[in-house]
Order: structure tokens, then sequence, then C-alpha cells
């Protein structure tokens, strides 16, 4: 990540989804297919405004951006924000459809409130005291009558997740500063779907994300190009596989998962 940052030229997109997997073909299908969008197109986004909640240094955002679409990512951190604006400045061709700001999901719903065609949170969930109001002001920000989902990714409280995101990550690769997640904050599906119907919102579907132990191996033979290309990314966002290999969708949701959440009673959800 911090080489990725460092670059003076950003990557291609598939890059930005090896780095960032949970930007998975569910994840933009979720996106596009509720506008009637091809996410086979290499812009399939363009014509929507997105809000990035919790957008870090803006891989995600930059993601999304270079898919065509408008975004404003936000992050509480100034620092995650200086970064992600200066690494965007380096691509003059995304300052016109990338801003980022300090802050947090009711302050940018106060600022802009119905102003987007969808909300992404990946990651950030697990982090806020009230998931319930994190959620409502996310559902603030979307547009009246839009069909667009509020996309959130998080920890499920298991003793698994727990294993991989404190004991792994934190305490034993040094992934991650020890103290970054409270394991009493992550939430199961069914406490996501409560917080979401608090929220006036509707868990639509959901999927587990998981290592792609398929394509580890082929690229510890280093046979990876063989698995996952650039010039097969397209064909990637049919199926079940990340672009990039190295994780996929799953029926697991006992350690990372993947939900869409869709305004009660809105245009949304599944056909």
């Amino acid at each position: 990540m911090n080489e990725w940052r460092q670059s003076a030229r950003p990557p291609s997109p598939p890059s930005l989804f090896f780095l960032h997997p949970h930007f998975s073909s569910s994840n933009l299908s979720h996106i596009s297919l509720p506008f009637s969008l091809d996410p086979a197109t290499p812009a399939p986004l363009t014509g929507l405004r997105l809000a990035d909640v919790g957008c870090g240094g803006g891989l995600f955002a930059e993601a999304l951006a270079r898919l065509g679409a408008a975004v404003v990512g936000v992050d509480a951190s100034p620092d995650a924000v200086a970064a992600a604006a200066a690494h965007a400045a380096a691509d003059p061709a995304l300052a016109p459809r990338l801003t980022y700001a300090q802050g947090i999901a009711p302050s940018l719903a106060a600022s802009q409130p119905a102003s987007f065609d969808a909300v992404i949170a990946s990651e950030v969930i697990e982090h806020v005291p009230d998931p319930a109001r994190f959620l409502q002001a996310c559902r603030s920000l979307v547009r009246k009558g839009s069909p667009g989902p509020v996309v959130v990714s998080t920890l499920a409280r298991t003793p698994r997740a727990w294993a991989v995101a404190i004991l792994g990550a934190e305490r034993l690769a040094r992934l991650l500063p020890v103290g970054t997640h409270d394991w009493s904050r992550f939430l199961t599906p069914d406490e996501l779907a409560l917080a979401a119907e608090e929220a006036g919102l509707r868990l639509d579907s959901v999927a587990g994300m998981g290592p792609d132990l398929r394509s580890a191996a082929a690229s510890a033979l280093g046979l990876g190009q063989f698995v996952s290309s650039p010039a097969s990314w397209a064909g990637v966002l049919g199926g079940e596989a990340a672009p990039g290999g190295g994780w996929r969708l799953t029926d697991d949701l006992g350690v990372n998962y993947i939900g869409a959440l869709v305004v009660e009673g809105g245009a949304g959800g599944r056909k």
C-alpha cells in the first residue's frame, strides 16, 4: 500500500482491484445494475455520483473514479485525506471526477444531503459507536428515488474474525497498529440487518469474502499471470472471482462480508 501511494503513476484499475479486493464483481454489480449499466464496459459507472465514506488514502475512491463515476471521498483523518488528494493530483484526468474532504458520514450528509446515486462504506461500520445512526447518515446521502444502494463491507463478530483481524493482522503480522479493531464492535450479518432496519434500509443481499487459494497457489508457482491478468479483467467481472485473483466471493459469512442495503420501500433491490 505504501509503495502504491509513493508511485508517480497511478496503477491501472486491475491493480487497484487487487490491492482493494472488496471491490469485487459483486460490488461493481451492486452499483451498476440498478441503473442498467453494463459492468463489463471500460467505464461502467459513467454518469453516477458516488460517496466513499471512510475513504482513507483514496484507493477505493480512485478505482470508482477510473470507472467513470464522479466521487466524493470523506475521511475523519486529515492525514489520509491529504495523502489521497496528493495522489489524485498526480493524474489530471481524475480532477474533474474526484473530490476529497475531511469529515464523516453525518457531516457529509449535512453539507450534501440527498446528493448521491449510491454510497460505499468499506471497513468503516465496525469502527463506529452507533451503526444504526451511521447507516441513517449514509441513507440520507442517497438521492430521493435513486435505486442505488448503500454498499457496506465489514467483519463478522466471530472467533475466526478475531483471529484474522486482531490476532493475525494486528498482533502477529503487525499489518495494522494494535488496537485498530475492537472485536465487540464487529457485526454479524443479522445485526447489520437490524441496524439497517432502524435506519430505514433493508439488507438486500450479502456475500462472504475470502482468499482465492487457487490463485494463491498459482502465484506461488509463478503462474499468476495465467490466472488473472488485465486482459481478463472484464471477463472476471461477470464471475465470482475478484479482479486481481486474490479474493473471491463465498457463502461463508464468518470473517469478512459485503452487503448491499437498499432504501426500504424505495426503487432499489434485486429484481
